[in-house]
């Protein structure tokens, strides 16, 4: 056998190991090929970060600290439930799908947007004061998902195109353009293909440089096929379209009047999901938000306005009417997208039942463990957890301090999740007891890693 052909031989060997995971295989890890996620911060692990690098508190210590030891683009300490969720199914870091340079897709990716809502931003809506108003509502998340699914589809084709190219091996007739004047020695041979352009369908040349390989870079990162169909969606969204209503000053019938309206827009962006190839899904319905330290102090209250543990019974009761709603909206689903596995999560009743469960660990349940000193809760909503800022209503520079046990608070910044709060709701999922019906292929047919 010629050195030519045997060089041959092995790349083209070498070549199937790599691309065929993208152009012919399954998931061989988990019993799902990926996550999909779209929603707010709670799935949120870089798309805020890479859009206003650097603007937003969450880019700056003390975030991130437990486990990344800096900030990662996540409104936590540490990980989020997607990160948790993602490593319970044998799945690697869900990157954020707007953080393209380095980012590995192959465990799927999130559109999920911190502050982002479920009413689209050129309807007119505001964040109100002390707030951020993401850009990136779920009409938008989808829109993005299709363009990332095209482009995805389109390197993917592109690769097996190639693959096809090298069944046929090698020449080494290089075009006369690409022939050097004064050729150089080279220990490391070039040979030429020619590719098939996409756009065009014209033939052009393709050095493929054998040190193993360009090739790889361009699939090995990308979500593997079959994932469209056979990853696991997340959504979770519309709780800042209900915070965002009483910062403004909105009143509770006008912000309950909005709920129709929101579910049936997040109802469109399931259907466009589905026809996108989702077959499973989880819509995660909000947390209590009467509990959150946030909105405890941005509301006016009195003992007679809080239960027995703390929360604001009326704005729960907001939070009970949504999800309701939700909830009957998901089951209604399940019936009318074919071949839709579609589930209900109730995070409420999760955190809830945490608040009575003195066994899980967690000593504060409405206190941030990152703020500012003196208030009841340990929020300042002029001057959130990050750096040194000033307050405007004192024109005093206020540093946030940090509580030295994160894993016993339940809230971080006084409205997003300690990284043990992502733990606990994650670990509560697996057990199969919060979703509307059973999900066997999540909670039963999963081989599912202890969580660390």
């Amino acid at each position: 056998m010629t050195r030519l052909k045997r060089f041959t031989t092995l790349v083209s060997f070498f070549l199937g190991l790599l691309v065929c995971q993208q152009v012919q295989g399954e998931a061989e890890e988990g019993c799902f090929s990926g996550i999909f996620a779209f929603g707010d911060g709670q799935f949120d692990t870089g798309t805020v970060s890479g859009t206003f690098p650097t603007i937003l508190a969450y880019d700056h210590p003390p975030y991130g600290q437990t486990y990344f030891k800096k900030p990662a683009g996540r409104y936590s300490d540490g990980r989020l439930m997607l990160d948790f969720l993602a490593e319970a199914l044998g799945l690697g870091f869900v990157s954020a799908a707007l953080q393209t340079v380095n980012s590995d897709y192959s465990s799927g990716a999130t559109w999920a947007s911190a502050f982002s809502t479920i009413q689209s931003v050129a309807a007119g809506h505001t964040a109100g004061p002390g707030l951020f108003l993401s850009p990136f509502g779920i009409g938008v998340q989808v829109m993005q998902f299709v363009e990332f699914q095209i482009s995805v589809n389109s390197e993917v084709n592109k690769q097996a195109k190639l693959m096809a190219k090298l069944k046929d091996g090698f020449t080494d007739d290089a075009p006369a353009e690409e022939t050097p004047k004064k050729k150089k020695k080279d220990k490391k041979p070039r040979h030429f293909l020619q590719e098939v352009d996409n756009d065009d369908e014209t033939v052009k040349p393709l050095a493929v440089n054998i040190t193993l390989l360009e090739l790889e870079a361009n699939t090995m990162r990308l979500p593997k096929k079959g994932s469209w169909s056979d990853a696991l969606y997340l959504i979770g969204t519309g709780a800042h379209d209900i915070i965002n209503g009483f910062n403004n000053g909105k009143s509770i019938k006008y912000v309950e009047d909005m709920f129709p309206r929101l579910v049936n827009t997040l109802g469109d962006s399931v259907t466009r999901l589905h026809h996108l190839g989702a077959r499973n899904m989880i819509v995660f319905g909000i947390e209590p938000q009467g509990c959150q330290p946030w909105l405890l102090t941005r509301i006016q209250h009195t003992a007679d306005d809080l239960d027995w543990k703390g929360c604001l019974v009326t704005y729960n009761n907001v939070v009970q009417n949504f999800n309701r709603m939700l909830r009957n909206e998901v089951a209604h689903w399940r019936m009318t997208h074919e071949g839709l596995n579609i589930y209900y999560f109730s995070q409420y009743d999760v955190k809830t039942g945490l608040l009575t469960n003195d066994t899980a660990g967690f000593k504060s349940t409405n206190t941030a463990c990152c703020g500012v000193a003196g208030s009841t809760y340990n929020v300042n909503l002029m001057v959130p957890c990050g750096p040194p800022a000033m307050d405007p209503a004192t024109n005093m520079t206020e540093t946030p301090t940090v509580c030295s046990n994160p894993n016993e608070y339940l809230y971080w910044d006084g409205m997003y999740t300690t990284e043990a709060g992502n733990k606990y709701v994650v670990q509560q999922m697996l057990t199969g007891k919060y979703f509307d019906i059973p999900f066997p292929r999540l909670t039963e047919k999963c081989v599912v890693n202890l969580l660390s």
